[in-house]
């Protein structure tokens, strides 16, 4: 059990949309376990115990347009949420909102391929192409 949040304060990690939470991962104090909430689950078991002083792993993947994939410790699971993440806050209810930590410099990885990736594939399409002619070329003569 963790002495250091008291009974009924929570700890945790929230994915926000503007200034509401998406999706909560928190620890209740006095409890020993990890729980998570989003748009359709709320106190959902992590699967994940506390453990003192231990270094926890945490991936976040949006996976469509409203439904992630979270795996926290190696306990996974997949849910959804009512809209875009924007921020990440880090906060612990028992020391007020001035110990929330906030970050909002999320990057969402390019989708469409850089016009180099078109070039190279196109180079190289064409090169396919002149070996097989000279190919046929020999075989013919």
């Amino acid at each position: 059990m963790n002495y250091s949040v008291g009974g009924g304060g929570i700890v945790g990690l929230n994915l926000l949309s503007g200034s509401s939470t998406a999706v909560s991962v928190y620890f209740l104090g006095g409890i020993g376990g990890f729980y998570y909430s989003d748009s359709t689950t709320t106190g959902g078991n992590t699967g994940q115990g506390y453990n003192a002083n231990s270094i926890m792993d945490f991936s976040f993947e949006v996976t469509g347009t409203d439904t992630y994939s979270l795996d926290f410790n190696g306990h996974t699971w997949d849910g959804t949420f009512s809209a875009p993440i924007t921020g990440i806050q880090v906060f612990n209810e028992n020391g007020g909102s001035s110990s929330d930590q906030y970050t909002n410099d999320l990057v969402e990885p390019d989708v469409v391929p850089e016009p180099s990736t078109y070039a190279l594939a196109l180079g190289g399409i064409t090169l396919f192409g002149v070996i097989l002619m000279r190919r046929r070329a020999a075989v013919l003569s």
